[in-house]
């Protein structure tokens, strides 16, 4: 059973999911708050965000990327670059959209409350160690985040360092939007730095 979109047409439509198309649906998340739920999809190609109401069964979109480029600010003006993974976690009352930002080499943050856009880490091409924009990425491809026993917040980005061949351990802890440290899975690592 199709629930949204149409595999004749490739060019973004909103509105109900009878109606809706897609370009290349490639990374989903879901999200519960206030008695509904919303699934977030990033576009393959395009990189645009879009979201289904699962109550009203309506498509929207939140992100309709144009022209890659790489910006932060509004995300209405946001550029990115490159095919992305999102992955939705909530500070207290502020839900996060985090995003592989593969050809820009990092990991960007947006808050759904302001819809700002800003660059958790990354920006330069390689496999050394760094926070902020002093970070390094070949690529990111994946990410996933979870919380520590000793009360930590972690993300793992994959897909990260030269020819794609390292995990990387991102300390998130805190607001969500900075990285206080950066660590290489296996390479001394553990979750109560």
């Amino acid at each position: 059973t199709t629930f949204a979109g149409d595999p004749s047409s490739s060019t973004a439509v909103d509105g109900s999911t009878s109606v809706s198309r897609f370009n290349i649906p490639f990374s989903l998340q879901f999200n519960y708050y206030g008695g509904s739920y919303t699934l977030y999809i990033s576009e393959k190609v395009s990189g645009a965000i879009r979201t289904i109401n699962m109550g009203t069964q309506i498509v929207s979109t939140l992100k309709l990327s144009t022209t890659a480029g790489n910006r932060d600010g509004p995300l209405s003006s946001a550029q990115f670059n490159g095919q992305s993974v999102i992955h939705l976690w909530r500070f207290g009352s502020q839900l996060m959209l985090y995003k592989t930002d593969m050809l820009n080499h990092k990991v960007r943050a947006i808050n759904l409350q302001t819809n700002e856009v800003t660059t958790l880490i990354g920006g330069n091409q390689g496999h050394g160690d760094g926070i902020g924009t002093n970070g390094y990425f070949d690529k990111p491809r994946s990410l996933s985040i979870f919380n520590t026993s000793t009360g930590h917040t972690f993300m793992l980005v994959g897909g990260s360092g030269y020819s794609g061949r390292q995990l990387k351990a991102v300390n998130i802890s805190g607001s969500g939007v900075q990285a206080t440290s950066v660590r290489v899975i296996g390479r001394n690592f553990n979750t109560d730095q």
